[in-house]
């Protein structure tokens, strides 16, 4: 499994790691949790495009953030391929609000 962060994601973490302390410790989590999800199953994901051909979706979901003490204010963008041989997850953007 890798993940691949984007440069604009980098940014939104800088940014956002002052009012969410606990940041890089729960993205780290959601590394360890996303590759047992089933995205057509599960209802806390929802799958913004599906390329089938090209084998690429686009995923948008909240992230729980310690910090904020269980409020999911945090929505994370990513996308991902499923056809190489390990899934690459890109981690496009992340938004407090």
């Amino acid at each position: 499994m890798n993940f691949n962060y984007l440069d604009e994601f980098l940014k939104d973490v800088k940014k956002l790691k002052k009012k969410i302390p606990s940041l890089e410790e729960d993205l780290k989590n959601f590394e360890k949790f996303i590759p047992a999800v089933d995205f057509d199953k599960n209802n806390r994901f929802i799958t913004v495009k599906n390329d089938t051909q090209k084998g690429k979706r686009i995923v948008k979901t909240r992230l729980m953030a310690r910090s904020l003490k269980g409020l999911s204010k945090t929505r994370l963008i990513f996308s991902f391929s499923y056809q190489s041989p390990s899934d690459v997850f890109s981690l496009a953007s992340l938004v407090l609000g």
